[in-house]
């Protein structure tokens, strides 16, 4: 697997002046640790809490210092750096055998909020993917606030559905909840790459799903 350098990122993403990407290593683990717990304290609950476990860094994400982890690792790690101090994490994850990607996180600390990092997060997203060779990306947006969605929007991801019940939690009361999320996608293959839907082939509830998603079918 193609582990996705720095001067990619630099080459391809804008950050806000004085920051900068920088690359995971085990070294800098317990850093990312403290500083999502710090961010985020319901994290510890729902599909982002394996990042709290730094055994999940040692078998799963790709990092500078373990090259030879990195074909055996199906997640990607880049951070941002305000000189030392840590601004964002972002984490994503490829299929090689769907030759996919998935956005799965973009935590940014709670001062840097507001500079368009999550923006920068989703172009880095497709940078990652398009990379890899990937032809499809895809992430999760939660309903609990609206940012991500409008940043996904803003640049161009397409809405394919809202699945209720899809992600875990944490309250403030510290009881956990369901919540909904929105899926966004971009199709990165050539359109003759996907195979044609026909209109015989969906039943008439898929019909009407897909005619308001994606217009009218083409037979």
């Amino acid at each position: 697997m193609h582990r996705l350098r720095v001067d990619e990122c630099a080459q391809q993403v804008e950050l806000p002046a004085g920051l900068n990407f920088d690359s995971p290593s085990t070294a800098s683990v317990p850093e990312i640790i403290d500083a999502l717990r710090t961010w985020f304290p319901n994290i510890g609950v729902g599909s982002a809490s394996c990042l709290l476990r730094p055994s999940f860094y040692r078998h799963r994400v790709q990092l500078a210092d373990r090259p030879e982890a990195a074909a055996r690792a199906d997640h990607f790690m880049v951070l941002v750096r305000d000189h030392e101090q840590l601004a964002a994490v972002y984490c994503g994850r490829l299929d090689i055998a769907t030759r996919s990607a998935t956005a799965c996180l973009a935590a940014i600390a709670p001062r840097y909020r507001g500079m368009q990092l999550g923006l920068a997060g989703l172009r880095l997203a497709e940078v990652a993917a398009r990379s890899a060779g990937a032809e499809l990306v895809q992430f999760m947006a939660t309903l609990h606030m609206p940012q991500m969605q409008s940043a996904a929007e803003e640049l161009g991801w397409l809405l394919v559905g809202i699945i209720p019940g899809s992600d875990i939690e944490l309250l403030p009361d510290g009881h956990t909840r369901r919540v909904y999320e929105a899926v966004y996608v971009k199709v990165l293959c050539a359109p003759e790459s996907l195979w044609p839907v026909r209109r015989g082939n969906m039943t008439p509830a898929t019909l009407r799903l897909y005619g308001h998603l994606f217009g009218e079918p083409a037979d």
